[in-house]
């Protein structure tokens, strides 16, 4: 599967044609729920042919959300391969753009509990394997998050409102957790660029009642972190601070 997937970002656009036969390698993959190693790579194949074949996956997208839906429901399944899966939507769903929206009351209920289960979870400092698979985790959330509303313009506030509040306090929590990584603060920091500019800076008013908390924590990471980290903490605060222009707009 692996040297199919190099293959794949090698030949890019001209990689669908052999999708008919591969797609069969991939499932078996996926769905060996029983081998996590084998399962993750098939998955991580799944996200390079979306980048390879762009819109034209939407012939397999069917099946491969199927596919990608048992090992989350599988009752004894690896937890490791949990994180890879949830990125893979954010992959599919930049692939796929309005396309994926037939499948977004199931992938934001994934999402939704996932995110849920991590905001709730206290790990002991101790726990190196639970603070390495909750930084995964948490990221995984994040790009499937960022993924989407980037990719599926249909998307708005009232489809999202019963878990923004939660996506918006991972954000802060993980922001404020020394254990958190770059990647993880990163993909966060992203991510709350991208819900503003995919749901529109004044419906998501509502959401940012202390404008000046999330001005304070970027520009903090503005001023005390470099390179990427900064840009994307550069951006982020220029979507939060349209967020301010409209509370001040309804106040005059």
């Amino acid at each position: 599967v692996s040297t199919q997937s190099t293959g794949a970002r090698a030949v890019e656009a001209q990689f669908d044609k052999y999708m008919p036969h591969f797609i069969d390698y991939v499932a078996v993959g996926i769905t060996t729920v029983e081998n996590p190693q084998l399962c993750t790579v098939a998955v991580s194949v799944v996200g390079d042919i979306s980048y390879a074949i762009g819109s034209r996956i939407v012939a397999y997208s069917d099946r491969i959300i199927s596919l990608m839906i048992e090992p989350l429901q599988h009752a004894n399944v690896d937890r490791k391969v949990k994180p890879p899966i949830l990125s893979c939507f954010g992959d599919l769903a930049i692939a796929l753009g309005a396309d994926f929206e037939k499948y977004l009351n199931f992938v934001f209920i994934m999402l939704s509990q996932a995110t849920k289960a991590v905001k709730d979870t206290q790990i002991k400092t101790d726990d190196y394997d639970g603070i390495d698979y909750f930084n995964k985790l948490t990221e995984s959330i994040f790009v499937a998050f960022s993924g989407i509303f980037q990719a599926v313009k249909s998307v708005k506030v009232k489809d999202v409102s019963s878990f923004l509040p939660d996506i918006l306090e991972l954000i802060l929590l993980s922001c404020k957790d020394p254990q958190k990584t770059v990647d993880v603060i990163n993909a966060g920091l992203g991510l709350l660029g991208d819900l503003i500019v995919g749901l529109g800076p004044r419906p998501m008013k509502p959401f940012f009642p202390d404008i000046d908390l999330w001005k304070r924590l970027l520009d903090d990471y503005i001023q005390k972190e470099r390179f990427r980290t900064r840009d994307i903490a550069k951006w982020a605060k220029e979507q939060v601070l349209s967020v301010g222009k409209e509370s001040e707009q309804k106040n005059l």
